[in-house]
């Protein structure tokens, strides 16, 4: 993530030169899908998302974007499919993410006050999940090892800095030839299944507690804590999660887009371009 950060200073210059240059502004939701949400796509809970970048125009349809977005992810078992209410897990974690994003818009700009677009690239995040226990404390998920990450025979500690797929699409309506908005919907494919410390199989409690402690015990099985059916703590090797599908999450919202080396001036289309299409 620091050398694609130090990439994007070093040709921050040359891109400011370029014509036409556009800043963008996005207010909206973040979401996630994984062990503790097995939707799609979901408003429960819609935690806020923020973004801004740079939108370089190579030509009338093709455009390069360059964003930071900030988001808030979560999911609780009290919420999932009623099989893992009993898991009783919980996480949240902040998402920040760095992106280079190629956007295509399906009709031209310059005929269209209406653009429907989509978009594709690469993304650096970083995420670190955390859960509060039973009363109120807040403890990070990656130290404790709740799956045995980093003992002795176990796979290492996942790592919180990851690359994501991109992709996605939205509709932009350009109000004049200075500001635009839209609204996007962007999902992004991950190559770890820990944004939400849930992948695998429960580790031997005994084994755990020596390493890391009873606090680790307690996070990593929390169905003792549902009155409704009381539970023991699961053997060694018994399903926790999925590894077969990694996590995803995603941000949608409203864009707002501002040319800045463009002029506001009506006389900005040439009054001979043909007439812009409607829809």
């Amino acid at each position: 993530m620091k050398r694609f950060l130090i990439g994007i200073i070093t040709l921050f210059p040359l891109i400011v030169r370029a014509q036409p240059l556009k800043f963008t502004a996005r207010v909206g939701y973040t979401g996630y899908r994984g062990d503790l949400q097995s939707k799609n796509f979901s408003l429960n809970p819609a935690n806020e998302g923020l973004g801004v970048g740079l939108m370089y125009s190579s030509s009338s349809k093709l455009s390069i974007r360059v964003e930071y977005n900030y988001g808030v992810v979560e999911a609780n078992d009290l919420w999932n499919d009623p099989q893992y209410q009993l898991r009783n897990l919980s996480f949240k974690s902040k998402i920040q993410e760095l992106a280079l994003l190629a956007d295509w818009s399906l009709l031209d700009p310059e005929d269209s006050y209406i653009v429907p677009y989509f978009f594709a690239g690469i993304a650096f995040f970083h995420f670190n999940p955390y859960t509060f226990d039973s009363t109120g404390t807040r403890y990070y998920l990656q130290p404790l090892s709740t799956e045995g990450q980093g003992l002795p025979g176990r796979a290492a500690p996942y790592k919180l800095n990851q690359v994501a797929l991109p992709f996605g699409g939205g509709v932009r309506f350009e109000i004049s030839s200075i500001f635009t908005i839209a609204y996007e919907l962007g999902f992004r494919k991950t190559f770890t299944d820990y944004i939400d410390d849930v992948s695998t199989t429960y580790v031997d409690q005994n084994r755990l507690q020596s390493f890391k402690g009873l606090k680790a015990v307690e996070l990593a099985f929390r169905g003792d804590e549902v009155k409704a059916a009381p539970s023991t703590y699961p053997a060694e090797g018994t399903i926790r999660g999925s590894a077969v599908s990694k996590d995803w999450y995603y941000f949608h919202g409203l864009h707002l887009i501002i040319s800045l080396n463009r002029s506001s001036s009506p006389s900005a289309r040439s009054s001979t371009d043909c007439p812009r299409v409607y829809y």
